[in-house]
């Protein structure tokens, strides 16, 4: 949220800038006060005001490096303005003073900026674990250095990587420029460095050379923009949502813009040519098409949401079969709009996992039933797990239900490793191998009776008394403690206790 009311409001006050110097001179002090008021119901106030409201909900936000970000970027943009724009006018060096000013003792003064500040005075390295992060991060680039992990792999990858003191599941890292590093590698950072570099230069040239007000407001929109996300991106991970980053790209494509714009236009032109025609005509089939795909994942993704939160409610509330019945044929159009959506087929598995509940079906067609629809289940998450093969979740799903189904084969060996190795700082995943560890402890092999006996030990801190009740039910508290590594204190206690004699 932070990023991007920054990246708006950068936008705005280069718009603002563009406008400066759009009057005319006043001699009379009749004039001043008509100009006045012509300038109080203009444009230029309704953005001032915009400008204004968008700042208070950035306070609002209790961002740190958010609210540092803007300041920071406003002032290094303005000074570089100040500096490189030669026909620079009073109007301009007043705005950015004034915009300063007003943001930091007026709008900060009325809407909470000193806990802003505040937030900013506790913050320590003590007390943040985003650099804890960033350490465990840089062996996990070392070893994908050239190209990457892949996009969108980081939080299936980095739980290999993951210290002791780093507790959590971790969907992003808090830092820009090494999650872009771990998930793209060497090709992909001097990609998107490039890209950068060349429009800061751009941008630079612009600010320099291009004399009209609608090109330095342009310019200095980019110039502040990028500075903004340069700073903000040091702990957060602002390029990895998409408005976000789609935002970031239009900006950067306004820098080329400001640089190359004509002077005037004019408005004779030739007729297109047939390869022209032919060419936008095929861009229009091709962007006709994409939309066509965009609404059809849109409308799948929006029925999934619909689905999962009745899902959520059957495990309050129960369900009929009736209930049932219109809840799995909306899932199944959703799956025709998007067959190949992993999500979409993870959610069909957990609709099947309710059928025998909402069966009316009593005795051995009911235990029939039972089979059948955890098969049809475990069919669909073995489906989803080709489309998302690092998800600790469809794992964790393909593993339950082989063990519910009791197929104790070669695919199950598969998915609770790939569960072990995936699910580390994973509370769902830990659980998962628990359980269905314990249960199946003398089916498995030493690599994962390792893999289970680590997870006990990691369990043990967050759920000591649910883990030794799993122990307990299983009948597992001799083999766990034969294999003991003895570096959770909680269960070297409880093994203590076990070999003790009875009194």
């Amino acid at each position: 949220m932070a990023g991007y009311l920054v990246m708006c409001l950068s936008v705005g006050i280069g718009l603002l800038i563009a406008q400066l110097g759009q009057g005319s001179d006043s001699s009379t002090w009749r004039q001043r006060f008509v100009k006045l008021l012509d300038w109080i119901l203009s444009e230029k106030m309704r953005l001032r005001i915009y400008l204004v409201v968008m700042v208070i909900a950035l306070v609002l936000t209790r961002s740190r490096m958010g609210n540092t970000a803007f300041f920071a970027s406003m002032t290094i943009a303005g000074i570089i303005t100040l500096i490189l724009s030669r026909h620079i006018n009073r109007a301009t060096a007043i705005l950015l003073v004034s915009l300063i000013v007003i943001d930091i003792f007026i709008v900060g003064a009325w809407f909470g900026l000193e806990k802003v500040t505040q937030r900013l005075e506790q913050t320590s390295l003590a007390t943040e674990t985003r650099d804890d992060v960033d350490i465990d991060m840089l062996p996990y680039w070392d070893d994908y250095f050239l190209t990457g992990s892949g996009l969108g792999s980081f939080y299936t990858t980095f739980p290999r990587y993951q210290g002791a003191d780093v507790t959590g599941f971790w969907v992003h890292a808090h830092n820009d420029y090494l999650e872009l590093a771990t998930e793209t590698g060497l090709i992909g950072v001097l990609l998107l460095g490039i890209a950068i570099l060349l429009t800061a230069g751009v941008v630079l040239i612009a600010l320099y050379r291009r004399h009209r007000a609608l090109n330095r407001g342009i310019a200095f929109s980019v110039t502040m923009a990028i500075t903004a996300l340069l700073i903000h991106s040091t702990v957060d991970f602002n390029l990895q949502i998409p408005a976000n980053a789609a935002t970031f790209m239009l900006i950067l494509a306004l820098a080329w813009v400001a640089r190359y714009l004509p002077r005037k236009t004019t408005h004779d032109s030739k007729p297109p040519s047939h390869l022209a025609k032919s060419v936008t005509l095929s861009f229009m089939a091709v962007l006709i098409y994409l939309i066509y795909v965009a609404a059809s994942w849109g409308l799948a993704e929006s029925i999934g949401v619909q689905v999962r939160e009745s899902l959520a409610k059957w495990q309050k509330q129960g369900v009929e079969q009736s209930e049932w019945n219109v809840i799995h044929d909306v899932s199944v159009d959703a799956l025709e709009f998007a067959p190949n959506s992993a999500d979409l087929m993870m959610t069909m598995g957990h609709v099947y996992f309710w059928r025998p509940i909402a069966s009316e079906l009593t005795g051995s067609d009911r235990r029939l039933e039972k089979q059948r629809s955890f098969q049809q289940a475990l069919d669909y998450f073995l489906k989803a797990v080709k489309q998302r093969p690092t998800s600790p979740s469809l794992w964790g799903d393909v593993t339950r239900f082989k063990h519910y189904l009791q197929q104790y084969d070669a695919e199950f060996l598969t998915a609770f490793e790939n569960l072990a190795v995936y699910g580390l700082g994973s509370p769902f995943a830990q659980d998962i191998i628990a359980e269905v560890g314990l249960a199946n402890w003398y089916r498995l092999p030493n690599n994962l009776q390792s893999h289970l006996i680590a997870t006990i030990e990691r369990r043990m801190q967050k759920e000591p008394d649910k883990t030794l009740q799993h122990i307990k039910m299983y009948r597992r508290q001799w083999v766990i403690c034969a294999y003991n590594t003895g570096q959770q204190a909680k269960l070297v206690e409880f093994c203590q206790q076990l070999l003790q004699p009875p009194k």
